[in-house]
C-alpha cells in the first residue's frame, strides 16, 4: 500500500474544503453577521494549512490502487466531518 499518495489526495480534500468555506464566510460578511465570519476563517485555516503541507510532496510512482482509494474515501469522510463540525 502506498500511504504517501493517500496523504497527497487527502491534502487535496482538505484544500477543497477550505476553499469552499469561503462561500459561507462571504455570505456572513454580506449579511453583516459580525461574530460569525471570523470562525469561518479559523476553520478555513485549520483545513488549508494541513492540506498545503500534505500536497507538498507527491509520490513519484503515482500508482493509485483500490486499497488507497478505499483509505482516502474513508479518511476523507472522517476528516470532512471533524473539520466541518
Amino acid at each position: 500500500m502506498n500511504g504517501k499518495i493517500g496523504v497527497y489526495f487527502l491534502g487535496w480534500v482538505l484544500l477543497i474544503e477550505g476553499v469552499s468555506l469561503a462561500i459561507p464566510c462571504l455570505i456572513s460578511l454580506i449579511l453583516n453577521e459580525g461574530d460569525v465570519w471570523p470562525w469561518f476563517l479559523v476553520t478555513m485555516a485549520i483545513s488549508v494549512v494541513p492540506g498545503l503541507i500534505a500536497i507538498r510532496k507527491k509520490n513519484r510512482s503515482g500508482h493509485f490502487y483500490a486499497r488507497e482509494g478505499f483509505l482516502v474515501t474513508a479518511l476523507g469522510w472522517i476528516l470532512l466531518s471533524l473539520i466541518g463540525a
